[in-house]
């Protein structure tokens, strides 16, 4: 028997069929930084049209989390494949460097600043954890394959970076919108510092529900009020009020009714005594049935306005009478139509206190503890003294219904403790003064409100999903002013100087700020610290000091539009594109919107993109506590980066994006089919010089012509998709373009061609043309997703080429003329053809009938449709459906012996091959055994060993 085997193109190449990406990934990014591919990239685009995604910081403690590796990730797809569009889209990553999660971790380590470390050195301290902190992440980022400014992150601890968030407050301050106000804010008990919106999360709380009576002080008032000379019934006279938190009545300074709600006066039995009750019509039935009174008597009844005045006594408080005041933030929604009115904790009782001339007693200081001036509670903290609470007004008699409620409840998003709304002095970013653009207008004219005007700039933006914009519009109307005060140590300072009697600001305040950003460029925020006012403000040293509060680190992070895009030449304001998670639109995304407006009148950004936080394959969001936490370091040690970036890609991340070990298994198999794919187009290009091999499009077998214009299609549609950030659609036609058209359909019917057909053909160089043009276009499509694999293949690719793939664009491709005798359409039927013969085959196979396709011979009976599609291959049909043959006879013609197809007006009927087997080519042909001189062979294969070569026109 003769080998034949030197007579075939088998495949051969060097990309290997096994991955093993977490240990061939690190050589790539070795070679990517040798090779200093990133700068070689912004040479290449510089002077192109710039795209520039602006990159939200993250914050700079901890390990990178699975959310983290999603949000790199998608950033570096985005900037990838605008690259390939032949953009100059730079990416600066960045990192959020000051606050209390730092300074917290630092006090653990060394104690409270002031205590045992002077401040000087505890702000060291802080500075070089950060460090630590930001090159870790680093280090988790870069091994993401994400590209980028590495080497120069912009840093919010930077002192460049430090000076232009004070010279951003100053140009804030300059245009109207900074003010100082005494109102109450979120405050941290444990972290004793004030908080913004965007640094609260709500989680459950079970706190006490409790109904108090303030007695009526003098009943003849309320009889006059009522316009009766005697009230009737029996027993004490009591407004009744709810509340979940107890801890706030050593506050309470009055009751607010509604004006137009309905009130009544009832009597009932309540714990052995005649009491009568004043309360809201509406909320009378579910008030007496929470005190457990069966019946009443309704004795009378008023509007709530006639109410106002009405002096109460405070219920444990002898010396304290309290009024009823009016305000339309009373509801019906739960309680009693009374509301315990305390202005130092809550931002609507603050406000109609404020009406009424009430002020706020600040009877608890920053540790939440009860100064030393309040009776029966002093030094007592608030999250303790709910229950003494409670019982002393049981022991007074002023409890009339107890019990615990489980509501969600603000907490530090930090320290997750719970919150309380506490009234101090603050410096506040107004939402509602109107303020005035001196950059963009003439003459320093008077703007809308930063609310009116924030509103407007969301309308301009692009927002990915669309529904970004509701969502920014319901979190900048629920937006109080913005508190942008904190009481840290490490933080970057107010800078300011404020009038020691009067509280304002330094008449040259704009020159002060100036000044003092230069010296923080210099030696960072610790200039402000050590910097004596009379060194700026000379003699009005004397009348003036030195503001002590640090900046909310959202505004850090906020202004970074400032400190960033306008800092650096090579960057642009505004943005393209601002992506983070969709917690941001209370975060980020607004504290940059806010500053923005303030500082220049319009948006930092031209879109937004959210996307949505991790869970796993129950819903349920990754926790520690729930072991169901997938760490991205694992996932690249086990799996590989790419595999990571591949799960990222076909997750719809416009919502919810599952995770789980047994759905990233099934990514690596889906990252298997494409690698597969690309392995075997480059297997069969060995020794293809695309210099001098290359056949002409009009030249081609027209299944090879097919191949390349279905890639040219798909290529249309992954550059649209992409651009519109919809990269689990690119992900999905990706893996069917490599399972279906190639692995399914083209591919499985040019081996034959490729390995038995001679070298030099036309046959073989025109499916290797297509391959390759195929192959270059296809690295490209995988480049933003799978990073790593894609520098392997462009490695591996024949003909002259960039060091990097990150340095190509897209790759030309040529469509078909539909004027070819076979068509786009006619192709599309034909793999519908062969779908329904391989069905025919995988039933015989499993039936034992035959073993392999070539064994087969196949008869298919159709209609006239059909038939004309089929007689357009003419003899080169068998090698379409891979049988050793294949005829067509109208389907009047199929007899009982056919299997149904899909197809209408198509039957098929399969017999094993009979013929003997080419020793070559494996198909059973008449002619085998004929053959004089090569009697193992069949014809066809006769002729590409010893003859000029077989002529193919089609497949």
């Amino acid at each position: 028997m003769v080998d034949y085997k030197a007579t075939l193109n088998l495949p051969k190449t060097s990309f290997p069929m096994k991955a093993n990406l977490a240990q061939r990934e690190p050589g790539v990014l070795k070679q990517w930084q040798e090779n200093k591919v990133y700068q070689k990239i912004r040479a290449a685009r510089a002077g192109r049209e710039k795209f520039i995604l602006h990159d939200g910081p993250p914050y700079a403690n901890g390990d990178i989390h699975i959310g983290h590796a999603v949000n790199k990730v998608l950033k570096d797809m985005i900037v990838k494949t605008k690259t390939l569009s032949g953009y100059d889209a730079p990416y600066v990553p960045g990192w959020d460097c000051h606050g209390l999660p730092i300074e917290h971790q630092v006090e653990k380590k060394f104690g409270k600043a002031g205590v045992k470390l002077d401040h000087a050195t505890f702000r060291q301290k802080c500075r070089a954890y950060a460090e630590r902190q930001v090159e870790g992440q680093k280090k988790g980022f870069v091994r993401l394959g994400v590209l980028g400014e590495w080497d120069q992150p912009y840093l919010s601890m930077a002192y460049q970076y430090e000076a232009d968030i004070i010279r951003s407050l100053g140009k804030i301050a300059e245009n109207g919108y900074l003010v100082k106000g005494y109102k109450p804010v979120y405050w941290s008990v444990v972290g004793a510092s004030a908080l913004a919106e965007a640094e609260v999360e709500y989680q459950d709380k079970t706190s006490f529900s409790i109904d108090v009576a303030f007695t009526v002080v003098d009943p003849a008032a309320l009889e006059q009020v009522l316009g009766l000379e005697d009230l009737p019934g029996e027993g004490e006279l009591a407004v009744v009020i709810w509340t979940t938190t107890p801890w706030t009545l050593p506050a309470n300074q009055a009751v607010s009714l509604h004006p137009e709600l309905d009130y009544v006066l009832v009597q009932c039995e309540l714990a052995g005594r005649s009491r009568r009750l004043l309360l809201a019509r509406d909320l009378l039935a579910s008030t007496l049935s929470r005190m457990g009174v069966e019946s009443h008597t309704l004795l009378a009844e008023c509007p709530g306005a006639k109410l106002e005045g009405l002096l109460l006594q405070h219920p444990f408080y002898e010396s304290r009478q309290v009024p009823i005041i009016l305000g339309d933030h009373v509801t019906t929604d739960a309680g009693t139509g009374a509301v315990h009115t305390a202005p130092d904790h809550g931002v609507e009782d603050f406000a109609v206190s404020n009406r009424y001339g009430i002020k706020t007693l600040n009877d608890i200081d920053d540790h939440g503890l009860y100064r030393d001036n309040v009776e029966l509670f002093a030094g007592m903290h608030v999250y303790k003294v709910d229950e003494p609470i409670v019982s002393l007004l049981e022991e007074r008699g002023a409890l009339l219904a107890s019990g615990k409620i489980v509501h969600s409840f603000p907490h530090c998003w930090r320290t997750k403790t719970p919150l309380i709304y506490r009234a101090t002095p603050q410096w506040f970013v107004s939402m509602s003064a109107p303020g005035s653009q001196s950059d963009s207008q003439s003459s320093n004219e008077q703007t809308g409100s930063l609310l009116e005007q924030a509103l407007g700039e969301v309308e301009k933006v692009n927002w990915y999903p669309d529904w970004g914009q509701a969502r920014m519009k319901t979190m900048l109307g629920n937006s109080p002013d913005w508190c942008v005060s904190r009481q840290r140590t490490w933080g970057v300072p107010i800078a300011l100087f404020v009038h020691r009697e009067t509280g304002d600001l330094h008449p040259n305040t704009s020159a002060l700020i100036e000044a003092v950003a230069t010296l923080v460029e210099q030696d960072g925020m610790e200039a402000w610290h050590t910097l004596e006012a009379s060194t700026l403000l000379g003699a009005d040293a004397e009348h003036y000091q030195k503001v002590t509060d640090t900046l909310d680190v959202w505004f850090d992070s906020g202004v970074s539009h400032a400190a960033v895009l306008k800092r650096r030449d090579y960057l642009s304001y505004p943005a393209d594109l601002y992506l983070e998670g969709s917690d941001q639109h209370r975060g980020w995304f607004q504290s940059s919107l806010k500053t923005a407006i303030a500082m220049n009148g319009s948006a930092p950004y031209k879109g937004v993109l959210t996307h949505g936080f991790t869970v796993d394959a129950e819903g349920r969001k990754m926790s520690k506590s729930l072991g169901n936490v997938v760490a991205p370091q694992q996932v690249i040690n086990e799996l590989g980066a790419d595999v990571l970036r591949l799960w990222v890609a076909s997750a719809d991340f416009s919502g919810e994006m599952t995770v789980s070990d047994e759905i990233l298994k099934r990514t690596a198999d889906s990252y298997r089919r494409i690698r597969n794919t690309v392995r075997y187009m480059l297997s069969n290009l060995e020794g293809f010089d695309p210099a001098t091999d290359c056949v002409p499009l009009a030249d081609m077998l027209a299944l090879d012509r097919w191949a390349v214009d279905r890639a040219a299609g798909l290529q249309d549609e992954i550059i649209h998709l992409g651009n519109e950030y919809n990269f689990h659609l690119v992900y999905q036609k990706l893996h069917n373009f490599c399972s279906t058209d190639m692995g399914g359909f083209y591919v499985d019917i040019i081996k034959d061609r490729q390995y038995t057909c001679q070298t030099d053909s036309l046959a073989r160089r025109s499916a290797q043309t297509a391959l390759y043009h195929i192959a270059e276009a296809l690295v490209r499509w995988i480049a933003p997703i799978l990073s790593f694999t894609a520098e392997e293949v462009w490695q591996c690719l024949p003909g002259e080429r960039d060091s990097s793939v990150f340095l190509a664009e897209w790759y030309p491709l040529e469509k078909l003329d539909q004027n070819q005798s076979i068509s786009r359409a006619d192709w599309t039927q034909l793999m519908g053809v062969k779908e329904a013969v391989n069905k025919a085959l995988e039933l015989a196979r499993s039936e034992g009938g035959i073993k392999g396709s070539l064994e087969a011979n196949i008869t298919l009976y159709a209609n006239a449709e059909f038939s004309e599609l089929l007689a357009k291959l003419d003899d080169e049909l068998r090698f379409v459906l891979i049988t050793s043959s294949a005829q067509v006879l109208p389907l009047e013609q199929a007899g009982n012996e056919v299997t149904e197809t899909a197809l209408d007006g198509l039957k098929i009927a399969l017999s094993p091959a009979q013929e003997a087997k080419c020793a070559r080519c494996w198909h059973r042909r008449p002619s085998v055994g004929t053959i004089e001189k090569h009697p193992e062979l069949c014809d066809r294969c006769e002729i590409n060993v010893d003859g000029e070569g077989e002529v193919r026109r089609f497949a």
